[in-house]
């Protein structure tokens, strides 16, 4: 038999022999012993490459790194994954170890995957399988239903827990509860083994700081290394955005990793917007040295010790404290011989919800609430002025009364019956007219007019006389009473005698409008229901949708808001995309190419960019051109492309000429702002940034969703209502929270869900005690 024809584990096996033989007269034992493990694993003899390791490590004076790291391969082979975690924890707590921690981080991967096999479900006690979709736990006294065995307590002593949830990490120590809180069942829980010191949420990942000065991740693998830890490095402070991880070094460095877009790891251009899956170190800032940094959806602040203010990322709401960032938000930027051009990139337009109904106000077409006063009539809109349900019923009820849809009414007597009705039966009739009686003859035109335009506004009056105020108190509203947007949906398709337009649906619904909000919000309905049409005298039209679509579709118009329904398809789309065009209504047309560029292959692309153009969704068209310039070479016959409409054609040939560079805007590069201010605290907003001065003075940074902060002013200082001391800043999307020593708080910002903790649901642009 040839050497060729010769079994190779024979030849192992002599080869191993031989080893023994050389270990025993104990000389290069490291080297020898590598050798002779890594041969018994190649023929399969794991247990023995086992308890040559085992033996190895267990005698006096020998710690090969190398062996270790056989040693825990080899137990993850045999699927022995909590002997080498126990083994490497062990390691890693006599000094770190980046390849240590690297397989460490794949081990805790693989057991993930192993507890929720099947057969390995009822033994894992980390996830809730109750018989309700979701307990009640209370942290430090936390028990668990598994497959609705009974509770069993999994509070170890000096163990934290950590609850991953959608919005909010819980961590304890022992014996000191936080908070009550419910957790969903299937609910993973972590069992932490080292005392937390902080911890920080991004959108779909969480991070740890451990006492040591660890940091740990876990979620959304695209938004952020997962490690155990993440790097040998240590921190003593860490702060998540929505897809990046900022940290700051024992000696005062600043550490970035996670998602690069906008600028908001502070790494330069060099790699544009790449993905960094460990830490980085920011070399523009390793002169400084840094004391904090708050991260929040694509931007990072940072303070330096000696109060310097940098910041980087995104910068479309002003949120830089600058006009303009290192790159215009027009990107990605593609690039061809040194030329720069706009990778497509699809915009919503801007609202016009508010100037659209404004624009109703005191206009007599459509109008159906007719106010007389001194000789002049004020053409008003029921569905604008029903703010209540007891103004709502007041109007269907006068409605039948005077057998007319539209309402006529002396103001004096309209004052009269809204003071008695809004008193809920406090006052008689008698008792309120004897009160309007005493203020309306100091009531002019001008007063009149400022207070019913209010509500068309939408924004608080910002100078109100006092007859004005008087008017507020009559409707018992507040005198900054704002008409939400979302006022409007409780009216549209309200089957009441208000609506006086219908849209019969393509499956025989009927949804009930309103004439003047559709003329306002489309230019289609305006000419329709502005000319002699049979719609016009009908007050009633066909669409070729289906409820479905069509619902969403009008709500919008009322709300500006629009929720993609579960059952809609890819057709439903496209419907919809015809339907905005036909309305001209941009900014959900904007939205429709926007849905649709997301659902681009190679097999659509074509036949989309030859809908998209026939509809004028021209930056639908720019998008798939450049999607089928970058992937020209996949396609099989090139002459589907080669057969568009010249001007299609055209498009894709000039965006094959540019190589992408992938930067979409922002600041690369973090840049000292507010100079000559030194700061103490910062805070992160998704569209302002907060910072508190050594003078105590809060600093806004950006507008956040207000109209009213303009552009050029990108920031200002915050005047509270009352002079306190601050104790800490927070900032959410576009609000704020500021809180003072005397355990006041004052916020600012976006209210329109109530994250204000105020009754009203409105943007705020004053602060509030």
């Amino acid at each position: 038999m040839t050497k060729k024809d010769q079994n190779p584990s024979v030849e192992l096996s002599v080869v191993i022999n031989q080893l023994k033989l050389e270990l025993v007269k104990n000389q290069n034992v490291d080297y020898l012993t590598i050798k002779l493990i890594k041969c018994l694993v190649n023929i399969k003899k794991i247990d023995e490459a086992e308890s040559e390791c085992f033996n190895y490590l267990n005698t006096k004076n020998l710690s090969n790194e190398k062996i270790k790291l056989l040693y825990v391969k080899i137990l993850v082979i045999k699927g022995k994954l909590e002997d080498a975690i126990d083994f490497l924890e062990k390691e890693l707590s006599k000094g770190i170890n980046d390849k240590m921690i690297s397989i460490l981080s794949h081990c805790f991967m693989e057991q993930s995957k192993k507890v929720y096999t099947e057969e390995n479900k009822q033994n894992f006690t980390a996830t809730i399988r109750g018989r309700v979709d979701s307990y009640a736990h209370q942290v430090g006294n936390l028990t668990n239903y598994v497959n609705g065995a009974g509770p069993t307590d999994f509070i170890h002593d000096n163990v934290n827990l950590l609850c991953a949830t959608k919005a909010r990490i819980l961590f304890t120590q022992k014996n000191k509860p936080r908070e009550v809180m419910t957790i969903p069942r299937d609910q993973k829980i972590i069992e932490f083994k080292y005392q937390v010191k902080e911890v920080a949420c991004g959108l779909r990942f969480f991070m740890v700081l451990d006492v040591q000065g660890r940091v740990f991740t876990w979620g959304d693998e695209s938004s952020c290394n997962i490690g155990y830890p993440v790097t040998a490095l240590k921190f003593k402070h860490i702060s998540a955005g929505f897809e990046h991880c900022a940290a700051i070094s024992q000696d005062n460095q600043l550490y970035t990793w996670g998602r690069g877009s906008f600028g908001k790891l502070g790494l330069g251009t060099s790699n544009g917007d790449s993905e960094y899956k460990t830490p980085t170190l920011v070399v523009a800032l390793c002169r400084d040295s840094v004391k904090k940094v708050s991260c929040f959806g694509m931007n990072t602040s940072i303070i330096t010790d000696d109060g310097k203010l940098f910041v980087c990322g995104r910068n479309h709401r002003g949120q830089l404290g600058i006009e303009n960032a290192q790159y215009p938000e027009t990107n990605p930027i593609s690039v061809k011989k040194g030329a720069k051009r706009a990778k497509p990139t699809i915009f919503t337009s801007a609202s016009v919800l508010k100037q659209d109904i404004l624009s109703l106000f005191n206009q007599v077409k459509f109008s159906n609430l007719h106010l007389h006063f001194k000789g002049q009539t004020l053409h008003l809109h029921t569905v604008i002025l029903a703010c209540n349900d007891t103004l709502n019923d007041f109007f269907e009820k006068e409605i039948v009364q005077q057998k007319s849809s539209i309402l006529n009414f002396e103001l004096n007597d309209f004052l009269i019956n809204v003071h008695f009705l809004t008193r809920s039966g406090i006052f008689k009739i008698s008792e309120s007219k004897i009160h309007i009686d005493e203020i309306y003859p100091s009531l002019t035109d001008e007063d009149v007019s400022q207070f019913f335009r209010s509500f068309y506004s939408n924004e608080p009056l910002v100078t109100p006389n006092n007859v004005v105020k008087t008017l507020f108190t009559i409707f018992n509203l507040e005198v900054d009473h704002q008409v939400s947007e979302y006022h409007f949906k409780s009216h549209f398709n309200s089957n009441n005698k208000q609506s006086d337009f219908k849209i019969k649906t393509q499956d025989g619904k009927v949804i009930h409008c309103h004439k003047s909000i559709m003329s306002v919000r489309s230019p289609y309905f305006k000419n329709l229901l502005n000319s002699n049409f049979k719609e016009t005298t009908n007050g009633e039209i066909s669409v070729d949708l289906p409820c479905h679509v069509a619902l969403p579709l009008y709500r919008y118009m009322y709300t500006d808001r629009f929720s993609l329904p579960v059952e809609c398809t890819g057709d439903d789309l496209l419907s919809l995309l015809d339907a905005t065009n036909l309305y001209e209504v941009k900014r959900l047309h904007n939205a429709m190419e926007k849905l649709i560029s997301v659902s681009l292959d190679l097999d659509n692309a074509i036949p989309l960019m030859k809908y998209a153009h026939d509809r004028n969704a021209n930056q639908l068209v720019d998008y798939i051109a450049d999607f089928i310039a970058t992937n020209k070479d996949m396609y099989g016959n090139q002459q589907d492309i080669q057969n568009l409409p010249k001007e299609l054609y055209n498009k894709v040939q000039s965006c094959s000429d540019f190589v992408v560079v992938s930067v979409v805007g922002g600041q690369y590069t973090p840049i000292h702002v507010l100079q000559g201010i030194k700061f103490f605290d910062i805070a992160q907003g998704e569209k302002l940034t907060l910072a508190l001065d050594e003078n105590n003075l809060v600093h806004q940074l950006g507008r956040g969703s207000s109209i009213n902060f303009k552009d050029n002013t990108p920031a200002r200082v915050v005047v509270l209502p009352k002079s306190s001391q601050i104790a800490s800043i927070s900032a959410g999307s576009s609000h704020c929270i500021v809180v003072t020593e005397e355990g006041k708080f004052y916020g600012w910002g976006a209210g329109f869900l109530g994250q204000l903790g105020d009754k009203r649901t409105f943007l705020l642009e004053n602060q509030l005690n």
